[in-house]
């Protein structure tokens, strides 16, 4: 090897994503050494040379990757000398001590089979380097016990987590788009199924994308696994690794269990594993677990295995012995013992039903052979029941309620009391979800009344549905204590699953009041609850992420409300909830904005065919969809067509008075009005435009839901500007009229009326009347480097505000960042005093 030889970086993919998520996290941080461990495949590499290609050009780099036979301390010592241009490792820490110029060191894929004294030198040799060193070093193993004291010191910082370098939903659909592939909803739920973003697999998917339609591996993929990961096995390595990824989440008592064995000897093989990086991770809570990566075990248990079946028996086995009845199901289906599972599955409590993972056993087991004993006893019913509410298929519920008059009487009042009031309470979210108000709140109240404590999970849902309908008829102020209630209980009862869910209605209140910053803050700490326990995985955090759109949508920040609607809808694809289609409908408006009203429709075609195959009723998600796919009609300035699709959701609900909007659709009526008041006014149709405007901005003023009452007054001021046959518009007159949009924070609305009414807000202009004085401050401020918070505080104003103001300065002079609206403003002459 040549000693004058710099090692250059290898070229990034063709077909490159970048990941700032992470690249911003590794570059942000002043450590001088950046640690990037976790198994293969997971995009080490590529994640390192994205961030280097962000330094400086005149910046000195050498890239060391280690291979194979690099597996001692004497072979790292001399590869690193070498890279250092010296002819020896004689004097290497001394001249790493003193290095007096720049250098980024880089050593790839630091080899798995380096052993103690390998890890323990370059430990060393990073500890007693240069502040004039950056270390830059990815390995497939853990390496926190030897750098515990440098990241600790913050010397060090460390980014090893798989789950976290595996491509997102939204970063897997840009990554095919890069190669002219569009996926459908379904072909990225199955990738993401199937693969959860693990870097290998999704790029396998990439190179031969007909694999998804076969819904298959592609070869390569397989040979991949083979060479990287099972070559290193022996034959009994290989058969208890097997065995972990069958189980996916293990401990030592369940594998000395399933293989008759001692638990020392199961421990030892363990953290031979953990150490080697071959996929087999410690997990946070609860201590003493091991888990398999998901996409990898996923795999596994797709091949055919001639013990596996025993496997899951004995699994199912230990569970039950341990009262964990959830896993012990789970197993048992596995094993192929439904019946088993059925009788096991009564000893779930009603918060572990929530579980994602129980949903989709018992909707599989409405289906399976031993449904001559699904319906055969008033726990099952129940749990049945509550699955498919949950799922959104109430034909069904109702269908699998009424199997519970085969159990009255019941011997003892109290129980027969209980099976009457888990009736009720199953009754009135079935009539609620359906609209039926009036008997949805009979039902309900009576099933508080009488449901016992021991159904307190029960109770919180009907607070919950109560909570929802109190939003849907305006009574801010009653969902607001019938929301405290339930989440004092839920935090009593210490169910996190629970406090997550109740937090939904919690936000929607807040939103409600345009209180976004409150409602997003409450979210995400939902998600991070729910996040934090391995265990918990459920529809929930689904639903989370796809209210977190909502709420990034409506106030313009269209890459964020991207990101949370697709996560959201794969949750909720992923689960069977039917509220996914409100992914949909987020997906389809954020395609509007985009002027791609082809893929919006697709989009609402999807989420129709979504709806028919699981058997949910047009009650539940009709109007939602016929108002997305009016507004998408509107945008394309076919009004006549939106206006009759609108009247046509008017005239139903008029019809209907006993009748409320799907729960989960947010502020729907009101909305249809106010797209049926634009469509009027853009035909020119004001008087009975005016007429719905005011409606709406009434019942919002006396209900308190300021969000509406802001999108509602800026189209009365509309309407009222138009109505006085004033064609031109100043630049205060459209600031009059958007002002109340922009005060609250509804930046999309704002931009929305803007675009739809394109020429009617449309303004005489030269170039020194460009910008508004006020655009023309805020800009000034911007050229001076003041992040939007500090102009706020600057110029008096919500940081809302200026956000907007921003984004109306980067439409007026074309352009889409900061930089180029402050050089295109000094070469108009606008910031001549800059």
């Amino acid at each position: 090897m040549p000693f004058n030889v710099v090692y250059q970086p290898p070229r990034l993919p063709q077909q490159h994503l970048p990941r700032p998520r992470l690249s911003k996290a590794l570059l942000g941080s002043s450590a001088r050494v950046k640690l990037v461990c976790a198994p293969a495949g997971t995009g080490k590499t590529v994640l390192l040379n994205e961030c280097l290609q962000q330094l400086d050009a005149s910046a000195e780099i050498r890239w060391l990757r280690s291979s194979s036979h690099v597996n001692s301390a004497t072979a790292l010592s001399m590869q690193i000398a070498h890279a250092l241009l010296l002819e020896n490792d004689t004097d290497l820490i001394e001249t790493l001590s003193n290095f007096n110029t720049p250098l980024h060191l880089v050593i790839d894929d630091f080899s798995p089979t380096a052993d103690e004294h390998a890890d323990a030198l370059l430990a060393r040799l990073v500890a007693l380097s240069s502040p004039s060193i950056h270390w830059w070093i990815s390995c497939r193993r853990p390496l926190t016990n030897k750098f515990s004291r440098l990241i600790l010191e913050e010397t060090a910082y460390e980014l090893s987590d798989s789950v976290q370098l595996s491509f997102t939903a939204t970063e897997v659909a840009a990554l095919f788009a890069l190669k002219n592939i569009d996926l459908s909803g379904k072909q990225l739920a199955f990738i993401m199924q199937h693969s959860a973003g693990w870097c290998i697999a999704v790029k396998a998917l990439l190179a031969g994308p007909e694999s998804i339609h076969l819904k298959t591996w592609p070869e390569h993929f397989t040979h991949y696994i083979n060479c990287e990961l099972f070559s290193q096995f022996s034959e009994q390595e290989y058969e208890f690794w097997l065995l972990l990824a069958h189980l996916q989440s293990f401990n030592t008592s369940l594998i000395a269990y399933i293989l008759e064995t001692d638990e020392k000897s199961c421990e030892q093989q363990l953290s031979n594993f953990v150490a080697a990086g071959v996929f087999v991770e410690r997990q946070h809570s609860p201590l003493g677990w091991f888990s398999v990566f998901t996409p990898l075990a996923y795999y596994i248990r797709q091949q055919p295995h001639t013990t596996a079946h025993s496997w899951h028996l004995r699994a199912s086995q230990w569970y039950a012995s341990q009262g964990n009845w959830q896993a012990a199901v789970e197993h048992a289906l596995r094993a192929g013992h439904d019946e088993e599972a059925l009788s096991m599955l009564q000893e779930i409590s009603d918060e572990e039903s929530m579980s994602g993972e129980n949903v989709a056993v018992l909707m599989q087991l409405r289906n399976s052979p031993a449904q001559d004993i699904l319906f055969s006893t008033p726990r099952l019913i129940s749990l049945i029941t509550g699955a498919q509410v949950f799922s959104g298929q109430l034909d069904s519920a109702q269908q699998s309620l009424e199997h519970l008059v085969n159990f009255l009487p019941q011997p003892t009042a109290k129980l027969q009391a209980d099976l009457l009031a888990q009736w009720q309470a199953f009754t009135g979210w079935i009539a609620h979800l359906r609209g039926a108000a009036e008997p949805a709140q009979e039902h309900l109240h009576a099933a508080l009344q009488w449901l016992s404590e021991d159904f307190w999970e029960i109770r919180l849902t009907c607070y919950s549905a109560l909570t929802q309908h109190a939003l849907l008829v305006g009574d801010l102020d009653l969902a607001r204590s019938l929301n405290r209630t339930a989440l004092r209980l839920s935090r009593q009862q210490k169910s996190v699953l629970f406090e997550a869910y109740l937090e939904l209605d919690h936000a929607q209140l807040l939103e409600h009041r345009c209180s976004f910053a409150d409602a997003e803050n409450i979210l995400e700490k939902a998600c991070a609850l729910l996040s934090e326990d391995s265990s918990i995985k459920s529809p929930v955090l689904g639903r989370l992420q796809l209210r977190l759109g909502q709420l990034k949508m409506r106030q313009s920040d269209k890459n964020r409300a991207h990101y949370h609607f697709t996560e959201g809808l794969q949750e909720a694809l992923r689960w069977g909830d039917h509220r996914g289609v409100y992914g949909h409908f987020g997906l389809a408006l954020l395609d509007v904005e985009d002027k791609n009203y082809s893929s919006a429709l697709e989009r609402l075609r999807d989420a129709e065919r979504s709806m028919q195959k699981n058997y949910i009723p047009e009650s539940v998600y009709r109007a939602a969809l016929i108002l997305t796919g009016s507004i998408i009609v509107l945008h394309q300035g076919k009004y006549s067509a939106a206006q009759t699709s609108l009247s046509g959701i008017l005239d139903r609900y008029t019809s209907l008075p006993q009748y409320t909007a799907p729960p989960a659709s947010f502020e729907l009526l009101p909305q249809v009005k106010l797209y049926l008041a634009m469509a009027h006014m853009l035909q020119g149709n004001l008087a009975p435009a005016q007429s719905l405007i005011k409606h709406v901005y009434e019942y919002a003023e006396q209900h308190g839901f300021l969000g509406l009452l802001a999108h509602s007054h800026s189209i009365l001021r509309l309407q009222q500007h138009l109505q006085s046959g004033n064609l031109a518009c100043s630049h205060e007159q459209v600031d009059h009229i958007l002002h109340p949009c922009l005060q609250a924070g509804l930046l999309q609305a704002a931009n929305e009326l803007q675009v739809l009414f394109t020429q009617q807000l449309q303004t005489s202009i030269t170039q020194q009347e460009l910008l508004s004085p006020r655009e023309l401050e805020v800009l000034q401020w911007v050229a001076e480097g003041l992040a939007s918070k500090q102009i706020a505080e600057h110029m008096h104003i919500s940081v809302h505000t200026v956000k907007a103001h921003i984004q109306r300065i980067y439409k007026k002079l074309e352009v889409s960042r900061r930089t180029q609206a402050v050089a295109k403003a000094e070469h108009l002459g606008l910031l001549i005093n800059h």
